[in-house]
């Protein structure tokens, strides 16, 4: 009877053990959020399918409304938020430090994961966007740099060299001048030029995007907010800013090298580059490249970032991969947006930079004679004030790209940009002191 008895446990321990071990087994479901749709969409599914082979589990794959969708702090607030979710630098620390939800700080599984060390294999300046207060909160997974385009033909036609490195912004102004051009060939230096007929820009600037324009008041010696995020009068509304903003306000008023947002719109989804309506364009990122390469009427070059009185700086366009805080399952989350990071570089990087160094170098992105100055920029990257602070956008990207925009339409010769950006920063320091 207790020989029995014993088997009895025995063959029930068995079972017990074989049954935690199917359980253990049982394939794991993970939730994984992006704005990315089309053929983004099928890069992403396709390095998922991958995991999914390799690993055993299971994504599902559902669609931010753009990436600065509100929906997801309010997910994350009730803990109904996606395991994985796709983040950009705008709401990077909002919704990393979000009191209810956020993201998790990955740097426990990093450091548990032996012979993974991000802080090596990747770009540092790239990599540390996604660390904030000493936690590692995103990896990332593709980014841009931005630099200028040039048209090789207007400049051989006009007789002017290339820009090379140590250009600066004062010849950028000048080299500008040469090759607008008015409709009798007249360039904006001629005493006969006339402003009401251009056909041919000398230098096509980002409007009012404000992360392209941000490399200028960098280079002129500002930075735009306080170290603690919490302060912009004093960092906004100094001179190097005003400078910088007067240099596209003149560019359009005053030396005509630029066209007007109503030149602009009265074009609706031209290009003015492809078009060859521009000579120069810039800061801009690579996202053109296979389209102008692909122009047989185009012949263009990228070359570096002036230099203003300061230096030359570049600055950073990034997307990357975080985990829900909330999630259930932290480590198949961490080891998807790892599989990201690693594995799926190699299909990112055909279409991007990629941070991971050993990939970027395996993809000759550093040689190649357009994509090599995206890369040598990385070196020039300044750090963005947006992520000093989780408001950024409502205190201060969107009045900047306001006033961006007002100082290139009508009237905008007559603002006083001192006096905007006064009210634009005292504004900014109420409305940065707000909780998120």
């Amino acid at each position: 009877m207790t020989i029995r008895r014993g088997l009895l446990v025995i063959l029930a321990l068995l079972w017990v053990t074989a049954a935690a071990v199917v359980i253990a087994q049982e394939p794991v479901t993970i939730s994984f959020s992006s704005w990315d749709t089309g053929v983004g969409g099928e890069r992403n599914q396709n390095i998922i399918d991958q995991f999914t082979e390799e690993t055993g589990i299971d994504v599902t794959v559902e669609t931010q409304d753009g990436a600065e969708d509100p929906a997801i702090l309010v997910r994350m607030a009730s803990g109904t938020a996606p395991d994985v979710i796709q983040a950009g630098e705008f709401n990077l620390k909002r919704r990393a430090l979000a009191s209810e939800g956020g993201f998790l700080d990955l740097t426990p599984l990093i450091e548990a994961d032996e012979g993974f060390d991000p802080f090596t294999e990747y770009f540092p300046e790239v990599f540390n966007v996604g660390v904030i207060d000493g936690g590692v909160y995103a990896f990332n997974k593709d980014f841009a740099t931005v630099a200028f385009y040039v048209n090789t033909d207007m400049f051989e036609a006009a007789g002017i060299p290339i820009p090379e490195e140590g250009w600066t912004y004062d010849d950028l102004v000048e080299i500008a001048q040469e090759l607008t051009l008015d409709a009798n060939g007249n360039n904006a230096t001629s005493p006969a030029f006339d402003p009401e007929n251009i056909v041919q820009y000398g230098w096509w600037h980002p409007d009012s995007w404000v992360r392209g324009w941000q490399a200028i008041p960098y280079s002129y010696g500002a930075t735009l907010l306080s170290d603690d995020g919490l302060t912009a009068t004093g960092y906004l509304n100094t001179e190097p800013v005003v400078q910088s903003m007067e240099l596209y306000r003149d560019s359009v008023h005053k030396l005509y090298i630029s066209p007007s947002i109503a030149s602009i719109q009265a074009q609706p989804g031209v290009d003015l580059f492809a078009s060859g309506q521009a000579a120069i364009r810039g800061p801009h990122g690579p996202w053109n490249l296979t389209d102008y390469s692909e122009n047989p009427d185009l012949n263009f070059a990228i070359v570096p970032m002036p230099a203003g009185p300061q230096g030359r700086f570049s600055v950073i366009c990034w997307a990357g991969f975080a985990v829900n805080r909330n999630t259930p399952y932290p480590q198949e989350s961490y080891e998807l947006v790892k599989y990201f990071a690693t594995v799926g570089q190699n299909t990112f990087v055909e279409h991007a930079l990629s941070a991971n160094v050993a990939i970027s170098d395996a993809a000759g992105k550093a040689d190649d004679p357009l994509w090599g100055q995206f890369v040598a920029e990385i070196s020039n990257l300044h750090p963005l004030d947006d992520l000093k602070t989780a408001n950024w956008v409502e205190c201060i990207n969107q009045p900047v790209s306001d006033l961006l925009a007002a100082i290139q339409s009508e009237g905008g010769d007559t603002l006083d940009i001192q006096a905007e950006l006064d009210a634009i920063a005292a504004e900014a320091d109420t409305c940065l002191d707000q909780p998120y």
